[in-house]
């Protein structure tokens, strides 16, 4: 089964997004996960604690996931190893932003979704 966006048409890629808890760099998962949903690079899933099973499973008839974490804790990638789910990782402080004096701005949001971007291209 493949997912499907609005229109009907079948969804090649998913974006995951945890955003948790950490206040700056999980605003800037969340919101370079949305900016690449809207500009078409792939169908959002924001794994939050009611709906998180139900969108991994989704995510699983995706032909490429991209998880985006906030920060090292990877809530989202222990949350996608548990249902079985493949999928590259994306760690925002891992690009050299640090938690809690990252500021979401242009710079740093440029900077996710650039990095964003090159995973989900790797594979077509």
């Amino acid at each position: 089964m493949a997912i499907r966006n609005a229109g009907g048409a079948a969804v090649d890629k998913m974006i995951l997004v945890c955003s948790g808890c950490s206040a700056d760099v999980g605003y800037l998962a969340d919101k370079a996960a949305r900016i690449l949903s809207v500009t078409g690079q792939g169908k959002l899933g924001v794994l939050d604690a009611d709906k998180a099973a139900a969108i991994l499973a989704e995510a699983k008839t995706a032909k490429q996931v991209l998880l985006i974490d906030g920060c090292e804790n990877g809530c989202g990638l222990a949350l996608a190893r548990e249902a079985g789910l493949d999928c590259d990782h994306l760690v925002v402080t891992d690009l050299g932003l640090v938690k809690g004096s990252a500021p979401a701005d242009g710079k740093n949001m440029d900077l996710v979704a650039a990095k964003a971007r090159e995973l989900l291209s790797c594979k077509g």
